[in-house]
């Protein structure tokens, strides 16, 4: 069977999306994920602190005041959600699981105070 060639003036199909469909798709996950941030805060603002008592109480406003604080949207600050993780292939010596320190190390300690 010949192959099609593209129409005139046409790149040739590729597999990829255009770059320009990349960028609008990421714009609109951003856009969404800011206005998620934004409702999470909201959430966090619509909470009465109710404790067992008075300190308890005080205690559980002063959270909720430090989650909402954390829960502000900074404009000129990129959205992060998760983990960078530049490595093709797990460190040696690991299955690849990440502890809340960090990679883990060979025999699956986390840092070098527990191994």
């Amino acid at each position: 069977m010949p192959a099609v060639s593209p129409a005139e003036g046409e790149p040739p199909d590729t597999g990829h999306a255009p770059a320009a469909d990349i960028l609008t798709a990421e714009r609109a996950y951003l856009l969404q994920s800011r206005e998620f941030l934004h409702l999470m805060r909201e959430d966090v603002l619509s909470l009465k602190a109710l404790g067992g008592d008075p300190i308890s109480e005080e205690y559980l406003k002063a959270e909720l005041y430090h989650r909402a604080e954390a829960l502000k949207d900074l404009p000129g600050t990129p959205l992060f959600f998760g983990r960078l993780d530049y490595r093709a292939d797990p460190p040696p010596g690991t299955d690849g699981q990440v502890s809340a320190g960090g990679p883990l190390r060979a025999g699956g300690s986390a840092s070098p105070a527990e191994s």
